[in-house]
C-alpha cells in the first residue's frame, strides 16, 4: 500500500485529459493475501489512475493509484461458493513510479502527491511495504472481468504517453530533467520486462527438468535393447537439447568415459597456452617471450574450456574429476596443489630445478622484483608468480625483503 497516495475526487480534472473509463462499486482492498481495512468502497478507473473510495465516507477516505505503477494484472473467479473474484496487480518499485512520472512533459496536479517531498510523505498510506502485489475483491461477485479488461485496454493505450507526445516542446533545463526522467523511465520499463520474462522461464524450468530425467530413464532402460533403436533416440535426445544420460549421469562421478573424454579435450583447449604458444605463423609456432610460465590456474582453465565448449557448459566437479584423471591417462597435463592450496595444471615434463632456476635468472637480471612485476615478465596469474618466488625463496635461491614499499625480492647473495 505504500504505492497509494490519499487524494481527493475534486482532482479528477478534465483539463489535464483525465476522463472515468469504468468504476465498481463492492469493492474490498487486499495487500498481498492479507485483507486491509478497506472494505466497502467504490473503485474507478481513469485513463490515468485507479481511485477507490470509500462508500460512506466518499469524501474523506480516497486512495489513488497511477497507472505508471501496474506491471500486469489478471482477474481471478472465485474459489468455493463463499469465495470472493479478485484482481491481481503487480505493481513497480516506488522509484520506478517516480521516474516514470517526471518524464510527463504536462505534470497533472494529481501527480504531486508523489513528486512533491512535502506532500509524499503526509499523502502516503504507510512507509513501506513487504508486498508487490495488490488484490480488489469484488465482493458482489460480478464485474471482475469486465474491469480487468477495461484496465486491460488502458495500460496497452498508454494515456500519459500519447500525453506526452502531444505536449509542446520546451527547451531549457526542464526539458533536460524530462529526458533524463524519460529514459530512466525507459530502462525501468525494460528491466522490468526482462525480469518478467525470467520468471515465465523458472516456471518451465521444472517442467523441463522432470522431462529430462524421464528420457534419461528411458534411455537407461533401452541400453538392453537393439542398438540401432537407442542410437535412434539419443540422436532425439540430443535434437531436443537434452544430454546424453550414458555419458553424463549419477554414475558420472566415477571414472566414466565422459570425464576421460572431458580430460583429453581440456589438454588439447590447454596445451598451447601452457607451453606459451600463442599462435602460428607460416607453420611455424610462435613463442611467447615468457616461455617459462609453463602453468594456469585451475580457475582460468575453468573459464577457458567452456568459452572454448560454448553452450555444452560443464560443472567446477567435472573439470576437478577430470584433471584428476590425467596422470592416469598419461596426458602431457598434470594437476598440482600448491603450498597455498591452489590448484594449477602444469606440463608433466617440468622440471622444478629448471623453473626455480629460470625464476632467479629472471629476478637477477632486474636486480629484485615484486610478484607484480614479475608476472607481467612473465605472463603468470600474480598468484602463480607469488608461489613461484616463495618456492625459489624456500629453496635458497631468493631472498626477500618485506617493507613499507611492498613484498620484493632479491638473489640471495648469503650464499657462494
Amino acid at each position: 500500500m505504500d504505492r497509494f497516495r490519499w487524494c481527493s475526487m475534486r482532482n479528477l480534472s478534465h483539463q489535464d485529459g483525465e476522463v472515468l473509463v469504468i468504476k465498481q462499486s463492492k469493492v474490498r482492498i487486499y495487500e498481498g493475501t492479507e485483507q486491509t481495512g478497506y472494505n466497502n468502497g467504490v473503485l474507478q478507473l481513469t485513463n490515468f489512475r485507479l481511485i477507490w473510495t470509500d462508500s460512506h465516507e466518499p469524501d474523506t477516505v480516497c486512495l489513488a493509484l497511477p497507472l505508471v505503477a501496474v506491471v500486469n494484472a489478471k482477474a481471478q473467479s472465485s474459489i468455493g461458493w463463499a469465495g470472493t473474484p479478485k484482481l491481481t496487480l503487480k505493481l513497480s518499485p516506488d522509484a520506478t513510479i517516480l521516474n516514470a512520472l517526471r518524464a510527463l512533459s504536462r505534470m497533472p496536479r494529481w501527480a504531486e502527491n508523489w513528486l512533491d517531498p512535502s506532500l509524499s510523505e503526509s499523502c502516503k498510506l504507510q512507509a513501506n511495504s513487504d508486498f508487490d502485489l495488490i488484490k480488489f475483491g469484488f465482493t458482489s461477485g460480478t464485474g471482475h472481468r469486465e474491469f480487468e479488461q477495461a484496465l486491460l485496454e488502458q495500460l496497452h493505450f498508454k494515456a500519459w504517453e500519447v500525453q506526452k507526445s502531444a505536449g509542446f516542446k520546451v527547451g531549457g533545463i526542464g526539458a533536460i530533467e524530462r529526458a533524463q526522467a524519460a529514459k530512466l523511465a525507459q530502462t525501468d520499463k525494460s528491466i522490468n520486462q526482462a525480469f518478467s520474462d525470467l520468471d515465465q522461464l523458472m516456471k518451465c524450468a521444472s517442467e523441463m527438468v522432470k522431462l529430462s530425467r524421464e528420457l534419461s530413464a528411458n534411455m537407461k532402460k533401452m541400453e538392453s535393447g537393439e542398438k540401432d533403436e537407442l542410437e535412434e533416440f539419443r540422436n532425439s535426445m540430443l535434437e531436443m537439447g537434452v544430454e546424453d544420460a550414458v555419458k553424463r549421469g549419477p554414475d558420472s562421478g566415477k571414472s566414466s568415459s565422459f570425464h576421460k573424454d572431458l580430460a583429453r579435450q581440456i589438454c588439447s583447449l590447454l596445451l598451447a597456452k601452457v607451453k606459451g604458444e600463442v599462435g602460428t605463423s607460416k607453420n611455424r609456432k610462435v613463442q611467447l617471450d615468457w616461455s617459462n610460465s609453463g602453468c594456469i590456474e585451475l580457475t582460468t582453465a575453468y573459464c577457458r574450456v567452456n568459452r572454448a565448449r560454448g553452450l555444452d557448459l560443464i560443472s567446477p566437479k567435472d573439470l576437478l574429476k577430470a584433471t584428476n584423471l590425467m596422470e592416469s591417462l598419461d596426458l602431457p597435463l598434470r594437476l598440482k596443489t600448491l603450498p597455498s592450496g591452489v590448484k594449477i595444471l602444469h606440463m608433466a615434463t617440468e622440471n622444478e630445478e629448471k623453473t626455480l632456476q629460470e625464476t632467479t635468472s629472471t629476478v637477477e637480471s632486474q636486480e629484485c622484483l615484486s610478484h607484480n612485476q614479475f608476472a607481467e615478465l612473465t605472463g603468470l596469474a600474480p598468484i602463480l608468480a607469488k608461489e613461484r618466488l616463495l618456492m625459489a625463496e624456500e629453496k635458497g635461491l631468493l631472498c626477500r625483503d618485506d617493507s613499507c614499499h611492498g613484498l620484493y625480492f632479491y638473489p640471495n647473495s648469503f650464499f657462494v
